[in-house]
C-alpha cells in the first residue's frame, strides 16, 4: 500500500490503524515535504510494515512524481495506491483479486453513495503493468 501525503497528520492519525488492520505486507507513507515530518507523528513507526519515504524541499505537492517514487520504493508485485483519507472495510485484498493485466480503481460515476465518489484515483495494480506503461505521466503537475 502506498499513500502519498503532504501535511495530512490528521488523516494519518485517523486511518493508519485501519490500513494496518488489512493484510498489506507494507504501508509506504510518501511524505512530500510536510511541514511536520510524518516520521515524527506519535506511533507511526510502531509497526514494522510502515515505511516512510520523505521528499525534501518541495513547496507544492506534485502527485504524479510522488506516486511514481512511492511505487519505486514498494517491495512487492501488487500495489494499492490510496489517498490519506480513505478507510477500508472488510478484507480489501480478498475482495479484490488481481492478476497481471488487470487493475481495480475508484470510479466516481459508479459510486453507490456520496462517499464513494471520492475514491477516484485510488488504484490497485500489478507493478509490472505499471512499469510497462511507464507509471504516471510526470508532465502532469
Amino acid at each position: 500500500m502506498i499513500v502519498p501525503v503532504m501535511n495530512r497528520d490528521g488523516n494519518i492519525a485517523d486511518n493508519l490503524a485501519n490500513w494496518l488492520g488489512q493484510s498489506f505486507d507494507e504501508v509506504i507513507l510518501l511524505d512530500w515535504s510536510s511541514t511536520r515530518p510524518v516520521s515524527s507523528l506519535p506511533g507511526v513507526l510502531d509497526d514494522p510494515r510502515v515505511r516512510i519515504v520523505r521528499v525534501e524541499d518541495q513547496p507544492g505537492f506534485i502527485r504524479t512524481v510522488g506516486q511514481n517514487i512511492a511505487v519505486r520504493m514498494a517491495r512487492h508485485d501488487r500495489v494499492f495506491k490510496c489517498d490519506s483519507d480513505v478507510r477500508l472495510t472488510g478484507d480489501f485484498l480478498a475482495a479484490h483479486p488481481l492478476q497481471a493485466g488487470e487493475y481495480w480503481t475508484g470510479e466516481w460515476r459508479q459510486a453507490r453513495d456520496a462517499n464513494e465518489r471520492h475514491l477516484n484515483g485510488d488504484i490497485y495494480f500489478c507493478r509490472g503493468d505499471f512499469e510497462r506503461v511507464n507509471g504516471y505521466d510526470e508532465r502532469i503537475l
